[in-house]
Formats: structure tokens, C-alpha cells, sequence
């Protein structure tokens, strides 16, 4: 198993390096089509004018943030996951992680053009549903302009910490989807959603009150690809924006099954890859 398993991780790896310009998603799915956008320009000065209000959307973000309390997990193929695990989940381990705020949503359509101008997304009729097909790049260049407008320092989630706020963080009970064990109460998913997104926060939350962990659109994290050990861990991050070509996804989306669609699976893509199952939630410190 350990062979088999460093074998499909070194074949990841030379994947990435050979098609990381390609519209390719690496977990073999089914087949969406990328694109490769523009490189995100440099950051840019992140003080706000303090005479242009900041649009109703970032308003709506700035307020709907959810405090998390720091704690310790298992992150991985925890007990509750057994019989439906893929083997990029093991081995479990410990991990503890400091106090955060996440946004109790997906950044929306609505958000996106608020800051940005524009909608890339795919299914763009639907304001309230969430940004997608945008790849990690695209959303770097989101994060440095809302900082911008807002002199905040958001960003995305490490994989550890949207795992922790998925499970419930502090607060959490033992489920196999975000906050519950019955998928369809709270995902939309390939059982429940027509093939296609929907409106943020129409499913049941989970124990911190956060919408669509799970379905709808998979979530963009801040670390590249790391290969689980079981030794515990601090506040985990994987290798760095500059020296990996991989990254990381969670939750599902609405074209996969309840299987993908679990706090505990990970999918990993390149940073230039969009897709219409893409989209991201944020996050800042304390």
C-alpha cells in the first residue's frame, strides 16, 4: 500500500509539472473544461480611500464573518469517514489550530463584481450564487483588491483550517458532511442540484453556521499538495505559493457524488485551472 500509495503521489507530481499550463484537472473527474487566465498582477497599496464608501456586497461580507475558536482535530480519514475514504486522506492525524474568522458564505456573483468589475462565472444569470470558474490566480488578484478597498488583510483558508471550520470547529459533532450525516439537508450535490449551482445559504448550515461547506462549488485553499503524515501538527500549511505548482480544493461540488462531498476529501488542481464546479470562501486572522 505505501508503494502504491508514493507511486500515484510521484505521478501527481510529474503531472503537475508537465501539464501545469494545460486546462486539465488532476483527480480524473469528470471532465470539466479549464481555461488559463491572465497572471494576477502585483499587490497593490492596501489603504483604503477613505472617501469612496465601500459597496453594500463588502459590507455584507465584513459583517457576515464567523469567529472560530481555536482547538484540536482529527484531520484525515477519521473514524466517521471509514468505508468512503480515498487514500489522499490517510493517514489521520492530529492538528490544532489557532483562532480565525471565515466567511459565513461563498463569495457570491455579486461580491465578485462589486470588487472586481466583472463576472467570470459560469451560470452568471444568478447574483446570490457563488463566484466560479475562477482559478486560484484570478482569486489572489480578488483578495489584493478587497484588501485593497478595505485596508483588511483577508485571504483563503489553509486546507487545515477549512477542514476545522467544516467539521464545526469548536463547536463541532461527529458527521461526515459539514454538519450533518445526511447530505442532502445540506449540499447541493449531483442527488440535489440539477446540474448546476444555486443561491448561497438555501441549505442547512453546519454547527458554526456556515453554508455550503460541502456542494455547490469547490473551495480554493491557500497551501499546495501535502502528503499526510501522522504526526500531529501546528497550524499546517502546505508548501508555499512559490515552490509548488499544486493546490488544494475542498468540499465538493455540484456535479460530484455524496463520496466527494465530505469534510475530510481533498482533490488537488494548478493554480491557472478555472472551472464551473470552482469557487472559494475567505478568511482573516483574529
Amino acid at each position: 500500500m505505501k508503494m502504491n500509495k508514493f507511486v500515484y503521489i510521484l505521478l501527481i507530481g510529474l503531472s503537475l509539472v508537465l501539464f501545469s499550463r494545460c486546462a486539465k484537472d488532476l483527480d480524473l473527474m469528470e471532465g470539466e473544461v479549464g481555461v488559463v487566465p491572465q497572471q494576477p498582477s502585483a499587490p497593490t497599496d492596501t489603504i483604503p480611500d477613505a472617501d469612496v464608501p465601500l459597496p453594500q456586497p463588502v459590507i455584507d461580507l465584513e459583517e457576515s464573518m464567523v469567529d472560530v475558536e481555536g482547538g484540536t482535530f482529527v484531520m484525515g480519514c477519521s473514524p466517521e469517514q471509514v468505508g468512503d475514504c480515498f487514500f489522499l486522506e490517510s493517514p489521520p492525524h492530529n492538528v490544532t489550530i489557532d483562532g480565525y474568522s471565515i466567511s459565513k458564505y461563498l463569495v457570491t456573483q455579486k461580491l465578485w463584481k462589486s470588487v472586481m468589475g466583472n463576472n467570470p462565472s459560469g451560470f452568471n444569470d444568478c447574483e446570490e450564487c457563488p463566484a466560479n470558474n475562477v482559478s486560484y490566480n484570478e482569486v489572489i488578484t480578488f483578495i489584493q483588491e478587497l484588501n485593497r478597498i478595505t485596508g483588511k488583510t483577508y485571504r483563503l483558508p489553509t486546507e487545515a483550517q477549512w477542514e476545522y471550520a467544516a467539521r464545526g470547529g469548536h463547536k463541532a459533532i461527529v458527521t461526515k458532511h459539514a454538519g450533518s450525516d445526511d447530505v442532502d439537508s445540506v449540499a447541493w450535490y449531483a442527488g440535489t442540484s440539477n446540474n448546476r449551482i444555486h443561491p448561497v445559504g438555501l441549505k442547512k448550515p453546519n454547527e458554526l453556521g456556515l453554508y455550503d461547506m460541502n456542494g455547490n462549488v469547490w473551495e480554493w485553499c491557500r497551501d499546495g499538495f501535502r502528503e499526510y503524515t501522522s504526526e500531529d501538527q501546528l497550524n499546517p500549511v502546505g508548501p508555499s505559493v512559490s515552490s509548488s505548482l499544486s493546490r488544494v480544493v475542498r468540499g465538493g461540488s455540484y456535479l460530484h457524488n455524496d463520496r466527494h462531498c465530505r469534510v475530510s476529501n481533498r482533490r488537488i488542481s494548478t493554480p491557472d485551472f478555472r472551472s464551473l464546479s470552482y469557487g472559494f470562501r475567505l478568511l482573516h486572522e483574529i
